[in-house]
């Protein structure tokens, strides 16, 4: 049976991820959450982007197989930057290297470990059980 659907769903969910990251992005201010701790924007920003990385990497079959994981990482890298910059356009928001940093590590920590967990499952998949024979 082939689900055709799916691949609609997943593309949809990572374009609603990025329009909502370039929503929040041209908004003048974000209050959303009061301030509880020092650096606390920077959490969300890391937050903001490791569901950019989970929506990268629901939608892997897009970045191909000899280069998917680079390109799946400098596809949300060069998001994070072009959002850094799109902020610089918009009044009471600025360019902050530091959000970016915050960006790519939300992005890169959810990649590295749903990353090494998908490529163990893969290679448990494709290796003979036990009992077969080589």
């Amino acid at each position: 049976m082939k689900r055709t659907g799916l691949p609609l769903l997943r593309r949809t969910g990572l374009l609603l991820v990025l329009g909502v990251i370039f929503w929040l992005s041209h908004q003048p201010s974000l209050r959303l959450v009061p301030p509880l701790f020092p650096m606390q924007d920077k959490v969300l920003h890391a937050v903001e982007f490791t569901v950019l990385g989970l929506a990268l990497l629901w939608n892997r079959d897009l970045f191909g197989t000899k280069y998917g994981w680079g390109l799946m990482a400098a596809a949300g890298i060069l998001w994070a930057a072009a959002d850094e910059v799109h902020q610089s356009f918009v009044v009471g928001r600025d360019c902050s290297s530091g959000d970016f940093l915050a960006d790519s590590a939300g992005l890169m920590a959810v990649m590295l470990v749903l990353g090494r967990r998908i490529g163990r499952e893969k290679n448990r998949g494709s290796a003979p059980g036990p009992g077969s024979t080589v």
